[in-house]
């Protein structure tokens, strides 16, 4: 092409309004934080950014973060555009550092159309035979069991999430086989579930029910250096293959460093067909954890941390317990596992607890048909051979943490 016909197309272009450009502008915002007169230390935190028409089809946005002197941290930030209450917003997640309590802390927040700097490791998803994986970078974080095979009806009968070692391959959670088979990983289920005159066990699955995975929600998932999320829907079906109840199991992964990962579990429950019961016992419903064999056959090193409130009602079972944590020994390394129980949750809450490794929340609840009833869990996991604190008033901060976010004020600055 001469430059002359280059200049006649670019100046039809310009004309018409459809010249390329490479970026678009800045966006700046303000934004307060409000630690809530609790100290926090490496925080999840989430703020919603409105953007303007000229920034509401951009697909991909970047954020940076600017102390009050000026200065640019460097932490790692994600931006996932959301719609809510007829507009648009961009959503950026990052963890912060430290907030001193009743200290309120002020950012520039700037929005921006081209990547920040540095390449930065992030999360992302594989398949397998039976499972989907989730990494940061190039180590292994969780894996979703996703497979039924009628033939392999008491290995396959449930779906649940593996938690892998912060070490090379293997898993801190125990699957198939073992002392208790029926207990796996991250699980979720309860043993006298009811519809009208018939119950079925969605803990042992004796009598070929299933908890059948169905579909990945690819609408609701989102990869990048700070945050994973993905979503699940699992079918729990009767013998005769009825569908009774139908969950959507949303997880959210939140790479804190290197030694801490917390998972944010939003979990849907809908009745298919008519009303259902969710009943059972602490020891054997509910949302639960399930560590290695390995704990089972040394007992000895296991212990749990519970609340100053926490009640001792018999045989392993804790009442006004919103938290419990279990202490492990796996592969020679020591994890701490936090469960915590959001208040939203149907109540009242009973945590049960065992030494060869299993503990969880247990509730009792009647399922409306095409009513959702949403759960909400966090599980944080340290590897605490490495870390200093896991004293009681360190997850008494975590817990208010989950359940008292950091406040956060936006405040639109104009160009």
């Amino acid at each position: 092409m001469s430059l002359t016909s280059f200049l006649l197309s670019a100046l039809s272009l310009l004309l018409a309004g459809t010249l390329p450009t490479k970026g678009i502008g800045n966006l700046d915002y303000e934004v307060e934080l409000d630690p809530k007169e609790i100290a926090r230390k490496n925080v999840s935190v989430i703020a919603d950014l409105p953007l303007p028409e000229s920034h509401a089809d951009v697909e991909d946005l970047f954020c940076y973060i600017v102390d009050p002197e000026g200065f640019r941290p460097g932490w790692r930030t994600q931006v996932e555009r959301i719609d809510k209450e007829g507009a648009t917003f961009a959503r950026v997640y990052w963890v912060q550092p430290e907030l001193r309590s009743g200290q309120r802390k002020t950012y520039r927040l700037v929005l921006k159309s081209e990547p920040n700097d540095r390449n930065e490791t992030g999360f992302h998803f594989d398949h397998g035979n039976g499972y989907r994986n989730l990494h940061y970078g190039d180590r292994a974080v969780y894996r979703h069991m996703n497979a039924y095979d009628p033939d392999r009806h008491e290995e396959t009968f449930k779906t649940f999430h593996h938690i892998y070692h912060f070490d090379g391959d293997g898993f801190i959670t125990k699957g198939h086989g073992g002392l208790y088979s029926h207990h796996r990983g991250l699980f979720l289920g309860w043993n006298r579930t009811r519809s009208g005159d018939d119950s079925w066990d969605f803990w042992y699955g004796p009598n070929q029910e299933t908890q059948r995975h169905r579909e990945y929600l690819s609408e609701r998932e989102i990869t990048g250096p700070v945050v994973g999320r993905t979503a699940s829907r699992t079918d729990w079906k009767d013998p005769e293959e009825r569908i009774l109840v139908t969950d959507t199991r949303e997880v959210t992964a939140w790479w804190v460093d290197e030694d801490t990962l917390i998972l944010d579990f939003a979990i849907e429950l809908t009745a298919a067909t008519g009303d259902v019961h969710l009943g059972g016992d602490a020891h054997h419903a509910g949302f639960q954890f399930r560590a290695s064999q390995e704990v089972a056959e040394n007992q000895e090193t296991t212990a749990f941390i519970h609340p100053e409130s926490a009640v001792s009602l018999s045989n392993d079972i804790w009442e006004d317990a919103p938290w419990f944590v279990g202490l492990f020994t796996v592969n020679r390394h020591r994890y701490s596992v936090f469960h915590a129980d959001h208040p939203s949750n149907p109540g009242p809450t009973h945590y049960s607890t065992r030494n060869y490794g299993r503990f969880g929340a247990f509730f009792t609840a009647d399922l409306e048909e095409e009513t959702p009833l949403t759960l909400r869990y966090r599980i944080l996991i340290k590897r605490a051979s490495k870390t200093e604190d896991t004293s009681h008033d360190y997850f008494a901060r975590i817990y208010r943490d989950f359940v008292e976010p950091v406040g956060v004020t936006v405040t639109v600055q104009e160009p």
